[in-house]
């Protein structure tokens, strides 16, 4: 049986229109931006086209039924991680009032031959990995080198806020400004390198990748792909990396300055993954005074990163596919000319061994 729904007027619940006025396609879009202008998660807006008529009857894709007896632009906001959380924003068309309308067992609007798409989505707090560079007409996408093993995780994006974002590249940390226009979806990065890890290759296309990233000019985010236009029918390809479930972790003691590591300073990042203390006497010298661990259901990663002076402040850990592990840091640095060692030691439930687990680290630094 379908459940009906009848709006006869709009509750106030973002705006509204003090005087008599009619509202144009362009101010109901503003409106719908403001109120989503504060939301994280990844997301589109769509909107019917044309203005919607008294007595209008949508009907969801759950079974509600809604009956509109005012005119009125009628948006639908989709979250693309999967939540439960879409719903329907109306509009009135005679002074602005916005109404919040939330559908439960969601499955989306189907077909969208009637709809437009305002895509409105906010980059802040996102992270994107880089896939490739596509070109449209020739039907091509280049990946980055260097081309060997765990390489497409060299390259990301990390959007801090809507003005400000870091970035990887094969051997530098980056850091730059944006300007975000979501109304027209226009974008102006400006990144330069922060830290150099002091390695290089010739395969690498870090300069490549820098040079684009400083090209573009439009956005467009596509499920959980980002696309950033360097030209009319060139992009630079992301694809989300935060949207992976969250696997809880302790930190332990062990990356106290009292333990000494053994571990070579050769790389930028180094990382194990321990599963006994026969192995974990190969990394670190403490005449067996170690915390206790039950290896028996734990693994203690072991993370060393080579940055500036500073100090970790966030670490997610995540499973982004069979026994591959994602580990992000992010980290306060200052002076480049004041290198530091970090170290992270967390205790997590078993993931098998260094031999048969990929555990992938990221770290983006803060300027403070």
């Amino acid at each position: 049986m379908r459940k009906l729904l009848t709006l006869i007027i709009a509750p106030f619940l973002l705006f509204t229109g003090l005087q008599a006025q009619t509202i144009t396609q362009q101010e109901a879009d503003a409106l719908v931006l403001e109120k989503m202008s504060g939301e994280t998660r990844p997301y589109s807006i769509y909107a019917k086209e044309d203005i919607q008529p008294a007595g209008t009857v949508l009907t969801t894709s759950a079974g509600e039924v809604m009956v509109f007896e005012y005119e009125h632009w009628l948006y639908y906001i989709s979250f693309t991680d999967n939540s439960q959380d879409n719903c329907y924003f109306v509009v009135k068309e005679s002074n602005g009032s916005l109404l919040e309308v939330n559908v439960k067992d969601d499955k989306g609007l189907g077909n969208l031959e009637s709809w437009r798409y305002v895509y409105a989505q906010s980059l802040q707090g996102t992270i994107w990995k880089l896939l490739g560079v596509v070109d449209e007409e020739a039907g091509s996408l280049i990946e980055l080198g260097p081309k060997n093993a765990g390489y497409e995780y060299k390259y990301f994006l990390n959007f801090i806020t809507n003005d400000s974002l870091t970035g990887r590249g094969y051997y530098s940390l980056l850091v730059g400004n944006c300007e975000i226009d979501y109304l027209t979806n226009n974008i102006n990065i400006l990144l330069w390198r922060r830290i150099h890890f002091g390695h290089t290759c010739e395969s690498c296309d870090e300069n490549i990748y820098l040079e684009l990233l400083n090209k573009v000019s439009y956005f467009s985010i596509q499920s959980n792909n980002l696309l950033l236009y360097f030209d009319e029918q060139k992009y630079l390809l992301f694809n989300n990396v935060v949207n992976n479930p969250e696997i809880h972790f302790e930190e332990s003691i062990l990356a106290n300055d009292q333990y000494q590591w053994l571990m070579p300073n050769t790389h930028a990042y180094q990382m194990w993954v321990i599963n006994s203390y026969e192995e974990l006497e190969n990394h670190i010298v403490n005449n067996g005074n170690y915390p206790e661990i039950d290896f028996s259901i734990h693994s203690l990663l072991l993370v060393r990163i080579l940055g500036t002076e500073g100090e970790l402040f966030s670490k997610k850990f995540e499973q982004i596919a069979l026994n591959t592990f994602f580990l992000t840091i992010e980290y306060h640095f200052g002076n480049v000319q004041h290198p530091q060692e970090h170290r992270c030691a967390l205790v997590v439930k078993k993931i098998g061994n260094s031999n048969t687990t990929k555990l992938i680290v990221i770290g983006f630094g803060h300027i403070y």
